[in-house]
């Protein structure tokens, strides 16, 4: 049962026309039919939008957070950037974030932040460009003592230094200050020997003997006669063997006049012209110039 709308008559369910007024009822239906598909239609538009704004989220997050970014001072461009890994994770946003933390005075303290946030292939990859960065800057500052060991922290990442633009000319310059630290050495070490090499016979008056002054310059009464002025090489100790490279090493201690307690080295040392027993030399290594310790611990670890 329905009403007219004109004339309030009631009319049949399936009654188009009034039979009192001949008003059309068809209009009304078609108005609420029409009604109920714009709402429809609304609704259907409201979820499309919706979804679409769901799905875009992270992207609307992460564009807001580059674009302040962009604008900002390294520190707070950072952080920026950080949260719009944290929207989105993208390679534009490691790439801009790299980029702000190499401009950073504290690029490594940066870097260990980024732990946990950023992917563990992307992180290494960020250190490596970053310490093959510091040590193109430390060679052109001409600090290559840094400049190797930011080598030798890229080589943790897998970096081949051999590739490093300025390789060749590094390890040139490092074998030069190589060769010059040995020589000052060197000189050091004989300025030292000339002081300790002096034996005393007597050790109750002031009468001082120089081993070098009567047979110790005889070379056929040493095996190894420069061993306390000269680097040894592991390839010219190879040719004795480990009863000779006992001697050797304590031909070192006896040109101090160290008495030794074994009977063996005692005996043949005595032997020797220039040996000169002191019983005020303990045989401590520290007592030693820098080019006897370094030969006596190359010789032990031969023996």
């Amino acid at each position: 049962m329905k009403t007219c709308k004109n004339c309030n008559n009631h009319l049949d369910k399936d009654q188009i026309f009034c039979n009192k007024c001949g008003y059309n009822t068809l209009k009304d239906d078609l108005k609420k039919n029409n009604l109920k598909n714009i709402i429809m239609i609304l609704v259907f538009i409201l979820v499309v939008i919706a979804l679409v704004v769901f799905s875009l989220k992270d992207n609307i997050v992460q564009s807001y957070y580059i674009k302040k970014g962009d604008g900002e001072n390294q520190s707070k461009a950072i952080n920026y950037y950080i949260k719009a890994l944290d929207a989105k994770y993208s390679d534009e946003v490691v790439q801009k974030l790299e980029s702000k933390i190499e401009e950073s005075e504290n690029s490594e303290m940066e870097l260990s932040k980024l732990k946990g946030i950023v992917k563990k292939d992307d992180l290494n990859s960020m250190y490596l460009n970053l310490y093959i960065q510091k040590a193109k800057e430390n060679f052109n500052k001409e600090n290559y003592k840094t400049t190797r060991k930011y080598l030798d922290l890229a080589k943790d990442y897998n970096y081949d230094i051999e590739t490093f633009e300025y390789y060749e000319d590094l390890v040139a310059i490092e074998n030069e200050a190589s060769e010059r630290e040995k020589e000052e050495k060197l000189d050091k070490a004989k300025e030292e020997t000339k002081e300790k090499e002096t034996v005393y016979i007597v050790e109750n008056n002031h009468y001082a003997y120089n081993y070098d002054s009567a047979y110790g310059n005889d070379e056929s009464y040493f095996i190894i006669p420069d061993s306390h002025i000269r680097y040894l090489s592991k390839e010219e100790l190879l040719n004795y063997n480990k009863s000779q490279l006992g001697y050797i090493r304590n031909e070192i201690f006896a040109r101090y006049g160290y008495i030794f307690k074994n009977d063996v080295y005692n005996n043949y040392f005595n032997s020797m012209p220039w040996y000169y027993p002191d019983s005020t030399f303990s045989g401590n290594i520290e007592d030693l110039n820098d080019i006897e310790r370094y030969n006596i611990e190359l010789i032990k670890s031969l023996e």
